[in-house]
C-alpha cells in the first residue's frame, strides 16, 4: 500500500454489486483492517453471514443495524441479533480506477 498508515494486517476486496454505489461504485477496491471490528455508528464494515456471503454496509445505531447506501432500494437494513454475523474488519480505504464519464 501506498498510504504509509495503512494498518499492518489490512487486505484488499472487490466491490461487486450496486449495495454501497452511494459510497463507491462496483469495481472499487476496499481496504479491510481486521484487527478493528468495533462497531461505531457512521463507520462502514465488511461482514459475514451465516450463509457465507460477504457484504459491505455501514453500521448505525437505535436500533443496531447495518445499512446498505445504495441508490437500489432493494436492498434492505440487517439488524445486529437477527442471525449470525462476523465483523471481518473495518473499511480503512477505499480506491477506484479513473473512468470516463458517461456521453450524454
Amino acid at each position: 500500500m501506498s498510504d504509509p498508515e495503512t494498518p499492518p494486517n489490512a487486505y484488499a476486496l472487490t466491490v461487486k454489486g450496486d449495495s454501497m454505489d452511494l459510497v463507491v461504485p462496483n469495481g472499487a477496491t476496499l481496504v479491510i483492517d481486521p484487527d478493528d471490528t468495533a462497531l461505531w455508528p457512521g463507520r462502514r464494515y465488511v461482514v459475514l453471514s451465516d450463509d457465507g456471503e460477504t457484504t459491505f454496509k455501514e453500521y448505525q445505531e437505535a436500533p443496531a443495524r447495518l445499512v446498505p447506501c445504495s441508490t437500489n432500494d432493494e436492498h434492505k437494513d440487517i439488524l445486529i441479533g437477527d442471525r449470525p454475523l462476523k465483523i471481518l474488519g473495518r473499511v480503512f480505504s477505499y480506491s477506484m480506477r479513473d473512468v470516463p464519464r458517461r456521453a450524454s
